[in-house]
């Protein structure tokens, strides 16, 4: 198996995984941080959603991120920040983070994820040897 399909294969089982584990969750246990040093569900989904939309959008296709281009932003009422992707926040931001319905917040993740699928599908074993530079 190609390292792009071995990759692909191991964040497809993640997807699952966080899928199948807020399945049957509602919106409101979604919300809940189980104490002031944790982070809700929903958080964490968004969190994870973004930094895939950042990491193969912004790092390695050098494509608008779908945070702006589909407006997900709006949705989530949050502002068009491209570089917010929940790094840094103090407990206290994230604690005042409000969630949007768990059809939004999957929906996002669900498309993510479906864009890191079709980057990983697309590549080439040059395009995995290419060195990409970190910058903040």
């Amino acid at each position: 198996m190609s390292a792009n399909r071995t990759t692909l294969s191991a964040l497809e089982r993640n997807w699952q995984m966080v899928n199948s584990a807020v399945s049957d969750v509602d919106e409101a246990a979604m919300a809940v941080r189980p104490n002031e040093d944790s982070n809700s569900m929903s958080w964490l989904i968004w969190h994870m959603s973004r930094v895939t939309d950042r990491f193969i959008h912004f790092r390695l296709t050098d494509k608008p991120q779908l945070w702006t281009v589909d407006a997900w932003h709006e949705k989530f009422n949050m502002p068009d920040e491209p570089n917010d992707i929940g790094m840094g926040w103090s407990s206290e931001q994230a604690a005042a983070w409000q969630a949007p319905s768990k059809d939004v917040l999957m929906g996002y993740f669900d498309q993510a994820n479906a864009a890191a699928a079709d980057y990983l599908n697309s590549i080439t074993d040059a395009e995995l040897e290419r060195e990409i530079p970190w910058t903040a």
